[in-house]
This record gives structure tokens, sequence and C-alpha cells, in this order.
């Protein structure tokens, strides 16, 4: 009697052993995935739309550079980081590109809203560089860290002034030597050289650029601007002329 009780109590307890290691296999299964980014807005609203569309948990980091680091030490299993940030932060570490997140950020230039003409002149400029692939050369010199350094010709048909914010990274920004560079200058000079226009360029502070449209300072913005219905009641939007892309990346 002794030993049948002794063998049904081994029974039980092997029965609750076996359960246990079947709900800790089970919790393991389901364990979510992480998901990083830096505390960039855009970069948190790319992340938590990919965290979301795949049933993960989401992280903000106080750096790109961080989120990389949470990847490469596991504590996370994916950092969304911007084409220009993919590019530079994954060079020489364990990470390779794991997709494209479906969020992304488009510019226009910007016009007063009565030079509609000028709009349509850079939305046919704007065309022609993307099928000749100008648009693009100048995108992936800048994510390589290069610039096409083009020069502007003395325009036949007059000078353009373009006011932009130097506050953007890899778009408008100044260099080591205070000149300006980035992505939305080189696309500048190569719509003045299509259309004819000498360029020149003023920088003012975000909010101080729209002003210089309304009283007749610039001719158009071209500085990361993007489209919102507020703005276009009172100013005129072209094409998009170049996208920001978020991308998904992993430990290899």
């Amino acid at each position: 009697m002794k030993k049948k009780l002794i063998c049904l109590v081994l029974s039980i307890l092997l029965v609750f052993s076996f359960g246990a290691c079947n709900k800790k296999e089970d919790n393991d299964n389901f364990k979510k995935p992480v998901v990083v980014s830096s505390a960039k807005a855009d970069s948190v609203a790319a992340a938590k739309e990919y965290a979301n569309s795949v049933g993960a948990e989401y992280h903000q980091m106080e750096s790109s550079q961080d989120a990389v680091l949470a990847v490469i030490n596991g504590k996370a299993d994916y950092v969304i980081l911007d084409e220009y940030e993919g590019y530079a932060l994954t060079q020489g570490n364990n990470l390779e590109f794991s997709g494209r997140c479906e969020y992304d950020v488009q510019y226009r230039a910007c016009f007063s809203i009565d030079n509609t003409n000028l709009c349509e002149n850079f939305n046919k400029a704007f065309s022609e560089l993307k099928i000749d692939g100008t648009i693009d050369k100048i995108k992936d010199a800048q994510i390589k860290g290069k610039s096409l350094a083009s020069d502007v010709e003395k325009g036949e048909n007059g000078t353009l002034t373009m006011v932009c914010d130097a506050v953007f990274e890899n778009r408008v920004y100044y260099d080591e030597n205070g000149e300006l560079k980035g992505v939305d200058i080189e696309i500048a000079k190569a719509v003045c050289n299509y259309l004819g226009y000498g360029l020149e360029i003023i920088v003012k502070d975000f909010d101080e650029m729209f002003q210089c449209l309304d009283d007749g300072t610039a001719d158009f913005v071209l500085s990361s601007a993007e489209f919102t219905q507020e703005r276009a009641e009172h100013f005129v939007f072209s094409d998009v002329y170049a996208t920001l892309e978020y991308n998904v990346y992993t430990l290899k």
C-alpha cells in the first residue's frame, strides 16, 4: 500500500512538472519581439506602426545609436532607422536590412499662393530629374556621406531665391567649413540649372521661411517641408520631390 501511494505521488508530480514545462515552452513561443527606435518623432511613428503590424512590443531609446546597441546586445529584435541612419549605423555592425516600413515622409517645394506658374515649372523639373536619375544620384551620394558638389550656372532667366532652415540632418545643414550642404540644396541647384535660373539661398528659422514667401523675400521653400491642410490654405505645394524611407534592421 505504501509503495502504491509513493508511486501515485510521483505520478502526480510528474504530471505537474510536465505541465509546467509545457507552460514555460508556450510562454517562450508566444514571447513578443521587441522593436526599438530613437526619440525622433518620425522614427517613433514608423516604429510604432511597424510594431503594431507584427504584434511586437515597442520601446523608445534616447538616440539611434542606443537603439542599434539594443539589438546588438540582444535586448531588442528589430531597430527602425531612416535610410541615412541605416547606412551610417549598420556599417561594420552585425546588422542586416530586414525590410521596409510602410511609414515614410514626403517632401514638397512650397510657393506663395499666387506663384502657381513657378510651382508648375518645378513640377516639370522634378519629373525630368527623376526620370534621368539626377535626384536618385543626389540622394544616394548623401546617404553615403558624400555630396555631388554641383554648381549653379548663371541663369539666363534671372535668379530665384530659396529659403531654408539649416537644421535638417542630411537635407539642409552647415558642414564643418560652414558651407550649406544636403539633399535639398543639391536638388534646388539641379532644378535651377534645368529651368535656367541662378540661385540665391537665405537661411531662416522654419516658421519664418513661410513668411518670406508672403512678403516676397523668397521665391520658394525647399527645406524638408511637408504638406499640411493648414499650410495649403495659404501656400501652393509642388508634387513630391523626395521621400524619406524608414527601414527595419535586425541581427544577421
